[in-house]
């Protein structure tokens, strides 16, 4: 397989691994909303810290981006137990992150 093809088949297998991805994000955001959890805390702020990096890594910068905004949120409270999480923000960004993750599948 060429280099060119090679590459073309891992951006196809991130664009698969996305829905997954998002799923998770999603799922930990409703438990925290319910029962706030130190480790769920660093478990939310992990997974989008890694979708900020991985995203343009493969051609997506706008996942990086919209990532990003979302681990900015999270960072200063990934650790802060007992410290209200901002809601509505972190709502904001994960619907944010979940559209253009939507764009990205689309675009394949």
């Amino acid at each position: 397989m060429d280099l060119d093809a090679r590459l073309i088949e891992l951006r196809r297998q991130y664009v698969a691994q996305l829905p997954k991805k998002f799923s998770d994000i999603e799922a930990l955001w409703r438990q925290l909303r319910t029962q706030d959890d130190p480790q769920q805390r660093a478990d939310l702020h992990r997974l989008t810290h890694s979708l900020a990096g991985s995203g343009a890594t493969y051609g997506f910068p706008n996942i990086s981006t919209a990532a990003r905004h979302a681990e900015d949120i999270l960072k200063p409270h990934s650790e802060a137990q007992g410290q209200p999480l901002p809601a509505s923000q972190i709502e904001d960004a994960l619907r944010s992150l979940g559209k253009v993750i939507g764009e990205a599948k689309s675009q394949g």
